[in-house]
Formats: structure tokens, sequence, C-alpha cells
């Protein structure tokens, strides 16, 4: 209380006003229909001669964030957008891992391929040597190719390197 008797009297009256004016205040508003036709609004009652005259009670507090209601429809907005943005994201994930397991296949069916034309190559080269050429039977056993035999072969592997290798 002493600090309050040392205050001069006006500045005690301007903190009690600004005290006071911060409240939250409430007025009525009228609205009504004029003569001509024109809605009005006033914070008076309207005159005798107005027609369908409505007294509303309005909060005249000021909003402390006058945007808010907008701001939140927007930060959904937003959120939506942004969970809309990660299943697109997730989605173009997975078709490029679906091209790239694509590619990889294509690449392993690719690199064998060449390798088999690679082999019936050096096949033919063997087979066209004038050395005795031998194939593994069914039970592992070696058996050596004929002048005929040997003809057969290089033919059926000449059909292999036209179809594998291109």
């Amino acid at each position: 209380m002493k600090t309050l008797r040392k205050l001069p009297l006006c500045t005690l009256a301007i903190a009690i006003a600004i005290a006071l004016a911060s409240l939250p205040t409430q007025a009525e508003v009228y609205k009504w229909t004029d003569k001509d036709g024109k809605v009005q609004y006033s914070d008076k009652p309207p005159p005798d001669d107005a027609a369908k005259a409505k007294a509303k009670v309005v909060d005249t507090k000021p909003a402390i964030n006058p945007g808010a209601k907008a701001q939140s429809a927007d930060k959904e907005t937003f959120q939506d957008q942004e969970i809309e943005f990660k299943k697109r994201r997730v989605a173009a994930e997975k078709a490029q891992d679906k091209e790239d397991e694509a590619a990889r296949e294509a690449a392993k069916v690719e690199d064998k391929r060449k390798a088999r034309c690679t082999d019936m190559r050096l096949y033919v080269k063997d087979l066209q040597e004038p050395v005795p050429v031998y194939i593994r039977d069914d039970k592992g056993e070696k058996k050596y190719l004929s002048d005929k035999e040997r003809e057969a072969e290089m033919a059926r592997t000449r059909e292999g390197i036209a179809k594998y290798c291109e």
C-alpha cells in the first residue's frame, strides 16, 4: 500500500482506466431495414418507423487473433497437403524401386545372354581346331566326337550364336 500512496493521483487513475478498458465489454447492436429497403446497423435503437428491427448483443472485445479460424483451416489444409505429399513420395519411391528391380533383372538376363554367347563362340573355335574334342555323357564319362558329330555340334552351336549373339 505504501507504493500506491507515493504514486500521483493521475497515474493511479490512468492505471485503473487501462485495467477497466482491458475487461471484455458487450454492447447491443441493432439491425433494421429502413424505409428505402437498406439494412442498417447501429448501436442506438432504430427509429419507430423502422421495419424488422432486431436487437443483437455483440461482444465488442477485440479478437486476440482475428485470423485464428482461418489459420486453423489453413493448418488443417497444410497438414492434409503434407500427408498427401508423403503418400505421393512413398508411392514414387515404390515405383522407382520397381523400376530399379526390373532394370537389375534385365541386366542379369543380358549378362547371362552375353556369357552364353561368349561360351558358344569359344566352343565353335574349339570345334574348329584339329584336335580331338570330347563331351561328357550322362555317366560323366568322356565321349570323343567323330568328324560327323563335330560338324553337327558346330551347326547346332552356330544356331545358338545366331539366337543369343544377335
